[in-house]
């Protein structure tokens, strides 16, 4: 699976939702964090009336339980991950010395 880039507070609170843990939200700041797991996918939100601010039962989707499941330790996308993209740039730089 892909690595996402998440900010650190998005990286904690998609831990939290999939231990079960709750979420106090207390500001928009937070909202932005969750928004963006929810827009990459790897949360649902079921927001109830009596949330100021639209984030109330969160879940964790399928696709976050795999991307959990595929990079544990939450690592940001590097470039060095793009292996055909590595390739191809150390073939060009032997062309450019040997050719």
């Amino acid at each position: 699976m892909k690595k996402i880039k998440l900010t650190d507070k998005a990286k904690l609170y998609l831990v939290m939702i999939d231990n079960d843990q709750e979420i106090t939200i207390r500001n928009k700041e937070q909202v932005r964090h969750l928004a963006l797991l929810e827009n990459e996918g790897l949360i649902e939100n079921y927001p109830t009336k009596d949330d100021e601010f639209g984030y109330g039962n969160m879940e964790i989707t399928t696709k976050g339980k795999a991307y959990l499941a595929t990079n544990p330790t939450l690592d940001d996308p590097s470039i060095l991950d793009d292996k055909e993209f590595v390739f191809s740039t150390a073939i060009s730089i032997i062309k450019e010395f040997f050719l």
